[in-house]
């Protein structure tokens, strides 16, 4: 019979794409889907029936919920909390999940039962191959995907909340000095717009360049980009004159480095973690030929690791997109405002 998704790696029947777009694992791919569909499901029958007084399962749904509901709340504030607190726990029981779905060692028993770690389930003429319960994890493209995914979302919620100036400029950070810059001149206001306008043209003929594109498409893209920031700039920037911080030019590659350094911390921790755990199983399970041994390890690496890995992942995406979003005007001016009621307390101590 003919088979419809064949053995991994496979590539996506697509022209046009590059060779490491088209390339995927099957097996990584379905368990994850596999893992989406599952919790699907499980909220899905948890919460058709919701009553005023829950049941067990609505009230474990319920517990978690609140718990990070309380995290997220304590860390990022209620209005911020409200928007990414789905965010947070559907990152962490997707990672939970996948990370238990090694606990059922099925590619090992297949292998000795069958011969293959797959199965093959006749539909018609055809065959649809399902793989073992296998952490997607395990496998580096899952955690990278998670980490790029986290790392696109807390980078353009920095740039909705901050504006595309304030937040380009804290690549510059800590600044020279800071110079008050008189936007209440239009004169001024358009010089300043324009310098802004300049600088992400050329972040973006920068980008094209790397990506490889003639010299046509690099000036196209620097003409828009120049073009459009110009006029986002210019209905921007206020009209009254406002503290400017002097751009530090050698702190840009620090700053760059360590934003793209997020994605190899949430990636390869998770990654390693849960690779590493099944290399160790994998070993011992081969030097030691008592049974219960390796289950002992497997339930430990498989339950309280993948639990930890998974919470640790969604707290350090709480932290990156909570640093992000913050604003420095925020910061400063809840420290001025401690500062005055400490000041305003201090009298009617004294009168006390």
């Amino acid at each position: 019979m003919e088979q419809v998704a064949p053995y991994i790696p496979h590539e996506l029947p697509i022209d046009g794409l590059p060779q490491f777009l088209r390339t995927f694992q099957y097996s990584t791919v379905t368990m994850g889907i596999v893992a989406a569909m599952f919790l699907v499901l499980l909220f899905w029958l948890g919460t058709r029936r919701l009553k005023m007084v829950p049941g067990r399962g609505q009230a474990l749904l319920e517990s978690f919920v609140v718990a990070f509901r309380d995290l997220v709340y304590s860390t990022m504030g209620e209005r911020d909390g409200r928007k990414y607190l789905p965010l947070i726990g559907s990152i962490f029981l997707f990672v939970f999940t996948a990370n238990m779905m090694g606990l059922i060692p099925m590619g090992e028993i297949l292998g000795h039962t069958t011969g293959s770690t797959m199965v093959a389930l006749p539909v018609g003429e055809h065959s649809i191959l399902i793989p073992a319960l296998t952490e997607p994890t395990k496998n580096v493209n899952s955690p990278w995907a998670l980490g790029i995914m986290v790392f696109f979302i807390m980078h353009t919620a920095a740039i909705l909340r901050k504006g595309p100036a304030r937040y380009f400029d804290e690549y510059f950070t800590p600044h020279l000095g800071r110079i008050t810059w008189p936007n209440h001149k239009p004169l001024m206001r358009t010089v300043g717009a324009l310098i802004l306008a300049l600088i992400w043209a050329g972040l973006a003929g920068l980008v094209a360049w790397i990506a490889g594109h003639p010299q046509q498409n690099i000036l196209i893209a620097m003409g828009v980009v120049g073009g459009i920031s110009l006029v986002w700039c210019l209905v921007r920037i206020s009209h009254q004159p406002t503290k400017v911080g002097v751009p530090n030019v050698f702190m840009f590659p620090l700053n760059a480095i360590g934003k793209v350094v997020e994605i190899l911390s949430l990636s390869f921790r998770l990654f390693g973690n849960i690779f590493g755990g099944v290399i160790i199983i994998a070993l011992l399970g081969g030097m030691v030929h008592q049974i219960a041994l390796p289950i002992v390890l497997l339930a430990f690496v498989g339950i309280f690791v993948g639990a930890i890995q998974a919470f640790v992942f969604a707290m350090l995406s709480l932290t990156y997109i909570t640093v992000e979003i913050a604003e420095e005007d925020e910061v400063e001016e809840s420290l001025e405002g401690d500062l005055d009621t400490s000041e305003g307390t201090g009298p009617e101590l004294k009168e006390v």
